[in-house]
């Protein structure tokens, strides 16, 4: 599947301006298995760390829809969910002595 999204150069992936050429389908999967791992996280109490490289998601998602829809779970939710950066997360859960 890889060599099908590849620019014959095979440097760089061919974005259409709404997603990767081949791979219709694949941002609603993606969406969907975040706001899953946020479901699970929120439920057990978790911290869940989503990792997404700025432009390789930008070229699967160059409309944004992504963050919107994330967004938009976490301001549903009953209880408030923290959103912090690596370094305050770091600071909250460093244990003294």
């Amino acid at each position: 599947m890889l060599t099908a999204i590849l620019r014959p150069t095979g440097t760089r992936a061919e974005n259409d301006g709404t997603s990767i050429v081949g791979t219709a389908g694949i941002l609603d999967a993606w969406i969907e298995f975040n706001l899953a791992a946020l479901d699970y996280a929120y439920e057990h109490r978790l911290l869940w760390t989503p990792v997404w490289h700025p432009y390789t998601h930008y070229l699967h998602d160059p409309q944004n829809r992504a963050l919107p829809a994330l967004l938009d779970h976490i301001r549903i939710k009953s209880e408030p969910v923290a959103m912090l950066t690596m370094r305050e997360v770091c600071a909250a859960l460093t244990v003294d002595g």
